[in-house]
């Protein structure tokens, strides 16, 4: 059989009526299911061949897995908002807590802690026993982490160690051997590109973590300077601070200066091109003074 085109891993997962997480589980399980191809760290590919033959098998028999919507990486591992839950009513029934946390509850919770914007990125559903579609969230490693550090850091802490051993569970799936020279040289490329990619994001990582660095000496050395973003008044003081927790304090700043007629400045940023700087006054005001 010919591999024909290749598919992404949600691709794949469509086709078969899973989601991607299900489908990395299933083929784990099944041998009988196509296995995906690695042409990069985090990079999965599967025959479209395969995987139409395969889903003629699945008809009658195949484990039914939740749908959602979800805009992660295919090969990303993810917790959903019901397994988060779950994980949170395990820890606390461990330390002697009989306080139940409701599902209802977290969700109304995600979009308090991400931000809506943010939180609409990772929303979907899942079927109930009676077949009802009810709404759920599936969430990357790093908004899981956050949603856990909502409730304590000793349970983000342990969600941490929780996803980094899906992403090894993950990261070492069976790799077929390519016989076509032309599937292996859209391989070959791939990789090429994937490597190329990961190296641009770790350039431009190094080059914003340094610009923050040197933001925060020059601050430090100029006792003069009254303008600040901020994220840099946060880095000038030690504090870490995340992008939603950052624009909402941006709004705060932006309202406060207009109402006592402060100008607001723009500054350059490595990750936003340019964002808003405001008056150190303001900055005291509402995130607290400059140490």
């Amino acid at each position: 059989m010919t591999l024909g085109p290749l598919l992404k891993t949600d691709q794949a997962a469509k086709r078969l009526g899973f989601d991607s997480n299900a489908l990395l589980r299933h083929a784990k399980k099944h041998p009988e299911c196509p296995q995906p191809f690695r042409i990069g760290p985090r990079m999965l590919r599967w025959s479209a061949n395969q995987i139409e033959v395969y889903a003629s098998t699945l008809l009658s028999n195949r484990k039914k897995e939740p749908p959602v919507n979800t805009l992660t990486s295919s090969s990303q591992p993810t917790m959903s908002s019901l397994e988060l839950v779950e994980f949170i009513n395990a820890e606390r029934e461990a330390q002697g807590n009989t306080t139940k946390l409701r599902h209802d509850d977290f969700m109304r919770k995600v979009p308090k802690v991400l931000g809506e914007t943010v939180a609409r990125n990772f929303s979907g559903y899942y079927v109930a026993e009676n077949g009802k579609e009810n709404p759920c969230y599936r969430f990357p490693k790093r908004e899981a982490c956050l949603m856990a550090m909502s409730y304590s850091y000793d349970l983000q802490a342990k969600v941490f160690d929780k996803m980094t051993a899906l992403e090894q569970q993950v990261a070492a799936p069976v790799t077929p051997a390519v016989r076509d020279p032309r599937t292996a040289a859209l391989i070959e490329a791939l990789v090429r590109q994937d490597a190329l990619e990961q190296e641009q994001q770790r350039q431009a990582l190094a080059v914003a973590q340094m610009q923050e660095s040197v933001a925060v000496l020059e601050a430090k050395l100029d006792t003069q300077t009254k303008y600040f973003s901020i994220m840099g008044w946060c880095n000038l003081q030690g504090r870490k601070l995340d992008e939603p927790t950052a624009a909402k304090l941006g709004k705060q700043c932006a309202q406060r200066s207009r109402f006592e007629g402060i100008h607001i400045g723009r500054v350059s940023d490595a990750r936003h091109g340019e964002v808003n700087s405001y008056h150190q006054s303001v900055l005291e005001a509402v995130l607290g003074p400059r140490k």
